[in-house]
């Protein structure tokens, strides 16, 4: 769907989307009428759920999670033209999550703590838990193939490939190796993390043997946790200094690693991306995330938190599509999570 449909149509028919245009600082209660952001932020319908998330984005969908009033939390899919939200939980369920969108296909995991996937309705779940695996998730989807983790045993997660309804998919764990998981695939390529012993950025094509270790020089930990087109975004932990985080980019190898971390922050990450753009998040101090996008560049970051209005304390960007909309959440100062879309303008 194009960035002018979704904001044409988004705007005309959903009279319960709340739109905000503001002006610079928006996020600090300072707005400004005759300056334009480069996004607007579009707060989605919560329906009868409270404390929602979105977390993947595809068209004319959203998806993601939102918490009932007995505090379970819901597998959510919202469509952006109608405003109608689908609770793909099942009913008498104890709580799913949908983590990905791929060509009209949901997934992530059930309330038997097993992965599966939708195709939009409660009903369309199939689980996909492989044989002699205790517990899993999915986490991405593209083309009919999906990644994920399984638990083999209680204390074990091991990063885990599926091809289309089968449950019987491709362990990625890496040879010596304590754990692992894969968060994103594009193409015939799964990107996460493995603990060797550190958690260490890796690559897959495909089978355990093919991981490539992306950890850059100088950086003592770092994971994938999104790619697209080649491009793989997460984050690294640099050496010597404790409990920080850069975002970061990377295009297969460990020497194309590229720290996206901007000035005034004392940590971020990249969350997602769609191969020319990054989003995540980067924080002033430990309780201080804003929402965040990138273009490749450390120089080129631009704080998403500053579309919102005043009230709001603190945000996550996690996904972007292939017109740039992205989709995370907010939270109010009653400590509130409320699913946002920001569109580019």
């Amino acid at each position: 769907m194009s960035k002018m449909n979704l904001k044409w149509k988004g705007l005309t028919v959903l009279t319960s989307f709340l739109v905000c245009t503001v002006g610079c600082g928006g996020g600090n209660g300072g707005n400004s009428p005759t300056v334009t952001l480069p996004f607007q932020a579009v707060f989605l319908p919560t329906g009868t759920f409270h404390d929602c998330n979105a977390q993947c984005i595809q068209g004319t969908q959203v998806g993601g999670f939102g918490h009932d009033s007995g505090g379970k939390f819901h597998a959510l899919l919202w469509d952006i033209n109608t405003g109608v939200i689908t609770d793909l939980e099942l009913t008498g369920g104890s709580g799913s999550n949908c983590f990905g969108i791929n060509s009209g296909t949901e997934v992530g995991h059930d309330s038997l703590g097993q992965a599966c996937l939708w195709t939009g309705t409660s009903a369309s779940i199939v689980r996909l838990n492989p044989p002699g695996a205790l517990l899993s998730a999915m986490t991405g989807i593209d083309n009919g193939m999906e990644v994920g983790e399984i638990h083999p045993t209680s204390s074990t997660i091991h990063a885990y490939v599926w091809t289309g309804n089968s449950p019987n998919g491709v362990d990625l764990n890496p040879v010596g190796a304590a754990s692992s998981i894969a968060n994103g695939v594009s193409g015939n390529i799964q990107a996460g993390g493995a603990n060797v012993p550190n958690e260490h950025a890796m690559i897959w094509s495909g089978t355990a043997a093919s991981a490539i270790d992306l950890n850059p020089a100088g950086y003592m930990s770092s994971t994938c946790t999104s790619i697209a087109g080649g491009i793989q975004a997460g984050s690294a932990s640099p050496s010597g200094i404790s409990n920080v985080f850069h975002a970061m980019t990377w295009h297969g190898s460990a020497a194309s690693a590229n720290d996206l971390h901007p000035n005034g922050f004392v940590r971020s990450l990249a969350v997602g991306t769609n191969a020319t753009n990054q989003v995540g998040y980067a924080s002033t101090s430990a309780n201080s995330p804003h929402a965040m996008v990138w273009q490749g560049t450390a120089q080129s970051a631009f704080d998403l938190h500053s579309c919102l209005p005043s009230g709001y304390l603190t945000s996550h960007a996690l996904a972007i599509d292939a017109s740039g909309n992205i989709v995370g959440y907010a939270t109010n100062g009653a400590g509130d999570q409320v699913a946002v879309m920001w569109q580019p303008r």
